[in-house]
């Protein structure tokens, strides 16, 4: 499915059946082959609303999945660039394709929960790319504290998000269907499989950060059949 090397819709269905930690260890060494991976074009994009080479201290890639968003960072990174993902087959392929990755920034994989994050104020940029669909809402306030626990005062969070798509567009009701899939596949089976791809859109994103004490900024970024995808740099007070 999607490309020859990626996973079957075989393997994909048991990933999906199984927990969001072992699901991914289970498409781990295929996950590149997926849509699900951030494509290099809308990182290459964000990447100078970060910063220049070598601009800031330290990085954190949350939910960093095979490492796409650290080869990105590592650049632009002085002292170190962290990648945090639950699933520890992820961060083997992160820590495989990203050591000759290009800048001398320090590279660490840790294995963990974005929900629990044990970082402390230590983080000037801090990225989640393709992940906040697995933040349930109820999770959403405790997320963004933890984002902001780890970041420096003047810390920035930055991600991609987009309005809801309007009732009669197709993208509309894709998102419908998977979300009603996910919702039917977790009445039936557990450990629960969060995904929503409706959650953590604008504007109600934006009011969110704000009530957490960040200053958010809504940047058009993105071209042509993308621009519907909006880069979004909170900025935690300092």
């Amino acid at each position: 499915m999607f490309h020859p090397n990626g996973p079957t819709l075989f393997e994909l269905v048991k990933a999906t059946f199984s927990s969001v930690e072992k699901g991914y260890d289970l498409i781990a060494s295929k996950f590149d082959y997926t849509p699900f991976r951030t494509p290099d074009f809308i990182l290459s994009a964000i990447a100078p609303y970060i910063g220049k080479g070598k601009s800031i201290g330290a990085a954190l890639d949350i939910c960093c999945g095979t490492g796409a968003g650290i080869e990105m960072l590592r650049p632009i990174c002085q002292d170190r660039v962290v990648g945090l993902d639950i699933s520890r087959g992820l961060l083997d392929i992160a820590r495989q394709r990203t050591a000759e990755a290009n800048g001398d920034a320090l590279l660490e994989f840790v294995h963990g929960n974005a929900l629990d994050m044990s970082f402390n104020s230590e983080f000037d940029v801090a990225v989640c790319f393709g992940a906040l669909s697995h933040i349930p809402r109820k999770d959403q306030p405790r997320f963004l504290n933890q984002v902001s626990n780890v970041l420096k005062p003047g810390g920035r969070f930055i991600f991609v998000t987009y309005y809801m798509p309007h009732f009669w567009s197709v993208r509309y009701w894709y998102y419908r269907g998977f979300n009603a899939t996910i919702h039917l596949r977790n009445l039936l089976v557990r450990p629960v499989f969060p995904a929503n791809k409706l959650v953590f859109l604008l504007p109600e994103a934006k009011e969110l950060l704000e009530s957490h004490g960040f200053a958010v900024e809504v940047k058009e970024v993105f071209e042509r059949k993308f621009a519907f995808l909006k880069l979004v740099v909170a900025t935690k007070a300092s």
